[in-house]
């Protein structure tokens, strides 16, 4: 049964479900069928889509995997901070550069600027590797992303190439035979918006390293809409100005500003909001409210772009959007002949299909606030290519200290 199923017959009311599906497990899809459906997609906004087309494309979590999640949330709780996150210093670009560090102290070779173009196979097995220069590289393992489309050549059977092969590759010709190349063309993408501000959009003072997950709604559209928010102390923006990400899935064809502007303006309007609060507080509480009063004002006015930061005792302010820019990425399915691949899906289990045994094939990652997933997908595809060696094995000094 799916984790929906579980809530309705823990009779839970809706909005627990919404917080358990969508703020704990991070759910990147519409409200199931057995949710009622609390938005009403705008032709108007031009953000109407097909929610069975969503949900179709995003799995349900099953009630155990759903059970788990929550408990390892309700277990990070306090472990490290007040709340069950962490957030990387630097941005999360910094989580793949340490999986590659890590392979070059265990006697990794990178070598930088070349790519495959076409592959050499023998007895079911993917033997060597062309790059652009045409050059043969012998390997024991091959993995692609989606950014390849392997094809047969005019040798079937003998080598693949590349049909996105290009300047000046010198990859094998393709065949005719276009009944052997899967469809590709992706019926997902992941809308995002990116945004510098001169005061923080979330939370309180203090609070300038958030994340929030706004639920599918009218403004939000049919899935909802992660926001993550990091000011200088995470490495990502210079002191006084805030980061902001806006992610969520969305069908191919949609813009990304008609996807997330709703989302964005929500944002500030309740910021606006909260701000126009604490000025009726000031002047309420206040008995000489000149000066006070003109501490409210300023907050609400003073965010020009050229402004000082403000203290860190300073009152809330609308922040002033100093950059920002919008943006899809489509979610592509890794392609190859279907009789001679491996692919990685999203879960940690690898299908058993016939063909090139030494070929791994890795699809884009979908929407995931968390690393688990991606460390789930990199242990999955280390375990096929090293079984029986440890995953990520502590330093040697660790385990002396250990003992």
């Amino acid at each position: 049964s799916t984790f929906a199923d579980f809530c309705q017959a823990s009779r839970l009311s809706v909005a627990l479900r919404d917080m358990a599906t969508y703020a704990l497990l991070h759910h990147p899809g519409p409200r199931t069928h057995s949710q009622p459906m609390a938005h009403a997609t705008s032709a108007a906004k031009g953000t109407a889509t097909d929610d069975s087309d969503l949900a179709a494309a995003v799995d349900e979590p099953s009630a155990r995997d759903g059970i788990i999640d929550v408990c390892r949330h309700l277990r990070s709780l306090g472990k490290f901070g007040p709340t069950a996150y962490l957030a990387p210093f630097y941005g999360s670009s910094e989580l793949p550069q340490a999986f590659c560090r890590l392979c070059a102290v265990w006697g990794g070779t990178y070598m930088l600027t070349r790519r495959a173009y076409a592959l050499r196979t023998q007895g079911g097995e993917v033997t060597a590797v062309a790059d652009a220069s045409g050059r043969w590289i012998g390997c024991k393992w091959v993995l692609l992303n989606a950014d390849n489309e392997l094809v047969p050549s005019a040798a079937a059977g003998e080598s693949y190439g590349d049909s996105r092969a290009g300047n000046g590759a010198r990859a094998p010709s393709v065949g005719g035979d276009d009944s052997v190349r899967p469809a590709t063309v992706p019926s997902l993408s992941l809308a995002r918006c990116v945004a510098v501000l001169d005061a923080p959009l979330l939370g309180a003072l203090g609070e300038e390293l958030a994340f929030a997950c706004l639920l599918p709604g009218v403004e939000t559209g049919p899935t909802p809409v992660f926001v993550l928010q990091q000011d200088s102390t995470s490495g990502v923006c210079p002191q006084g100005r805030v980061l902001v990400h806006l992610s969520a899935e969305a069908p191919i064809g949609i813009d990304s500003q008609q996807r997330l502007g709703g989302a964005l303006s929500m944002l500030f309007r309740q910021r606006r909001r909260q701000v126009e609060a604490d000025v009726e507080t000031v002047a309420t509480e206040v008995e000489a409210g000149d000066g006070a009063l003109s501490d409210a004002d300023t907050a609400l006015g003073g965010n020009h772009p050229d402004s000082e930061p403000p203290a860190a005792t300073a009152p809330l302010r609308v922040p002033t959007l100093l950059w920002g820019a919008f943006f899809s990425l489509p979610l592509r399915g890794a392609a190859a002949p279907s009789a001679h691949r491996t692919t990685v899906p999203s879960t940690t289990a690898l299908p058993d299909t016939a063909g090139l045994c030494n070929l791994l094939v890795l699809s884009d990652a979908r929407i995931e606030p968390t690393s688990d997933p991606a460390v789930s997908r990199a242990r999955c595809l280390f375990e096929r290519v090293c079984p029986g060696a440890a995953f990520l094995p502590p330093r040697e000094d660790e385990e002396t200290e250990g003992a």
